[in-house]
């Protein structure tokens, strides 16, 4: 399979490489050795067009052991990369057809960005978020929000990232 993003602990040995077969991969940097894979639920019966997992990014600080992944079924997931475990399954709501295909977290964990093959960009709030596991979507919706959503191009935004401005704000580009 295709290896579609890759994403690197902060201060740890940990990779997470993601791919078109819809795994997320845990691998230890010194060694070359794989940790762990991430299978989302019911990836199995998942169409083929629907299973690659297209980018992630770790969160940072205190969550640190979380990444995020994205990708072509529209679904956003947090996984514990100590345990491999599915922490948030959510739908982002992008378009029927497109694909997620790049993300970005804000260093402080307070947002985070996700963008399209459509050329729309969706900023989530993650301030709510603590890190521990989440029952179901509802809980979900109601601690990961979407904040903002535009049509930034005509056709798909292959990366997103966040930068600080002269005066400490983080921004989009």
């Amino acid at each position: 399979s295709d290896i579609l993003g890759m994403a690197v602990m902060e201060n740890h040995p940990v990779l997470v490489s993601v791919a078109d077969d819809g795994e997320a991969c845990t691998w230890n940097i010194e060694g070359g050795s794989l940790r762990r894979r991430c299978v989302p639920p019911g990836h199995a019966h998942k169409p083929v067009n629907e299973r690659a997992v297209e980018a992630v990014a770790f969160l940072s600080g205190k969550l640190r052991h979380v990444f995020v992944t994205v990708g072509a079924d529209r679904f956003l997931r947090m996984w514990s990369v100590s345990t491999g475990d599915c922490l948030v399954e959510m739908f982002t709501g992008h378009k029927l057809g497109e694909s997620v295909v790049a993300l970005a977290v804000q260093p402080a964990n307070l947002s985070m960005a996700t963008a399209d093959s459509a050329g729309f960009i969706k900023v989530w709030d993650l301030s709510a978020f603590t890190g521990s596991p989440l029952r179901d979507s509802q809980e979900a919706a109601a601690l990961i929000r979407q904040t903002a959503v535009w049509r930034a191009h005509k056709a798909v935004v292959t990366s997103v990232q966040w930068v600080s401005n002269k005066h400490g704000a983080w921004r989009i580009r």
